[in-house]
């Protein structure tokens, strides 16, 4: 989930300035019908691949789960140079190469239950 769209946004300037259009858009509720209409079928196969991955977790754990999952990489995606305040310049929010790795790492951590 975040590798094809972090990956690709660290590349490509275009697909970068759309990512964070729709990390915005993602955030606005009176959107959320349309967001819905053009993404849940492919946010349904990743809730169904969450619980799948986890055994024993509850179907609303894998809506919620997937709802922590999308909530970070939409803070990934604005890239507001937030992370390169808060760091003192030693990270940059613009890094989404770096973002995907750290991230894939903080989610396996949690949906392993280690976090």
């Amino acid at each position: 989930y975040l590798f094809p769209m972090l990956n690709r946004a660290s590349r490509n300037e275009s697909w970068a300035n759309y990512m964070q259009v729709l990390a915005g858009a993602a955030s606005v509720k009176q959107l959320a019908p349309l967001i819905s209409k053009l993404y849940d079928p492919v946010a349904n196969l990743f809730i169904s691949a969450i619980h799948d991955a986890l055994p024993g977790i509850s179907d609303e754990d894998s809506y919620w789960y997937y709802q922590f999952m999308l909530g970070a990489m939409i803070a990934v995606m604005a890239k507001t140079g937030r992370l390169n305040y808060l760091s003192g310049g030693k990270c940059q929010s613009e890094d989404l190469s770096t973002a995907a790795e750290k991230l894939a790492v903080f989610l396996h951590q949690g949906f392993a239950g280690k976090a």
